[in-house]
């Protein structure tokens, strides 16, 4: 998963609409995986580039909590 969300972010438009959505599924990805660090990056980078986008954060903010508390 994390291979593909990565290849959807290099193929398509920064600006579109799905690739917030591809950035979840990576973190959530290195969620499943028990990479925490990896998560935890993520979920801060999503953070900080889509923050204008709040009904998103309530998608994210769950896993991002996990990833930091867990491992």
């Amino acid at each position: 998963m994390i291979q593909k969300g990565s290849l959807a972010v290099q193929l398509h438009d920064p600006r579109g609409k799905w690739i917030d959505d591809c950035y979840l599924l990576i973190g959530k990805a290195y969620y499943y995986k028990r990479d925490w660090e990896n998560a935890t990056a993520t979920f801060k980078f999503i953070n900080t580039v889509f923050a204008p986008k709040r009904e998103r954060r309530k998608t994210w903010k769950p896993w991002w909590a996990n990833s930091r508390t867990t491992g």
